[in-house]
């Protein structure tokens, strides 16, 4: 272990709050987050010497003036005639199913970690009743996508764009030819799985929360021996809205590996608080 550089980091956040009502029946209030961040290597003391270490482990292998967390991958030069992916090389030369690791091949192409993140929240309340919500949300990142593998076990479950693969009677697809396993996949998987097109925004929104609660009336409760009793309903993680066309939750997803996890459930919460 040793200490590998130097890095420089700015961030700014803000917060903004404003009581659009107010009476005694009602209010009205909501809430805006924002923060911002940036990084970049200014100094390093290794510098890396492989184009698949600075791909698979970004965070381990990096350059001076990048950003740390730097998503790098391969020039997509498309299919070859023999529905095989091809990359350009540290020289401009297209290849396919050789091993290219030099580290003038690789490009960025986005960050795994987000510029922008923040929060709304809002809440209104009419006498006794109160309904909240947060949405939060993520932006200037980036992630792989989870790209339809060029080879599956057919005794396994399949995607379903498989079926769309490459073959000579199907040469306009865009997905490689089936290959055969164990044999001419690992250098084609690399330039198919971690090429820029595969690199697409992690950005997305989400709600949080939304909820209902109740208070019930003091001089109510007071008969009862009570200080204070609410009740309370919210949902977590309803819903959300991701700018990638994959159907990928980027909470639950790893950017770098183009991975699925599993995805948060929603889920619901009921409370009771009494205080005596």
């Amino acid at each position: 272990m040793f200490n590998n550089g130097e890095m420089r980091n700015f961030g700014a956040e803000i917060s903004i709050s404003y009581d659009w009502l107010k009476t005694r029946d009602w209010s009205l209030s909501t809430s805006l987050t924002a923060s911002y961040n940036e990084n970049k290597i200014k100094k390093i003391g290794y510098v890396p010497t492989s184009a698949t270490d600075m791909i698979e482990s970004p965070k381990s292998n990096y350059m001076v003036g990048d950003t740390y967390g730097t998503i790098y991958a391969f020039r997509y030069a498309g299919l070859t005639s023999e529905g095989d992916p091809s990359i350009y090389d540290e020289n401009g030369e297209i290849k396919s199913n050789v091993n290219v690791d030099n580290i003038k091949a690789v490009v960025k192409v986005g960050q795994l970690t987000p510029k922008w993140q923040g929060a709304f929240n809002v809440n209104l309340r009419w006498k006794s009743v109160e309904m909240f919500a947060k949405i939060v949300y993520y932006t200037g990142h980036s992630l792989r996508k989870d790209v339809t593998p060029i080879y599956q076990n057919a005794s396994a479950s399949m995607n379903e764009d498989f079926v769309n693969r490459w073959t000579p009677d199907n040469t306009d697809s865009e997905i490689p030819r089936m290959g055969l396993h164990g044999t001419d996949d690992r250098y084609r998987n690399a330039h198919w799985k971690y090429a820029d097109k595969q690199v697409t925004s992690a950005s997305f929104i989400k709600m949080r929360n939304i909820g209902l609660s109740y208070t019930l009336p003091k001089n109510l409760i007071r008969n009862w021996g009570f200080n204070n009793i609410s009740v309370r309903a919210q949902i977590d993680n309803p819903f959300y809205w991701a700018a990638n066309n994959n159907g990928i939750d980027p909470e639950a997803f790893s950017a770098n590996a183009g991975s699925r996890g599993l995805e948060q459930v929603t889920s619901y919460v009921v409370g009771l608080n009494v205080n005596f």
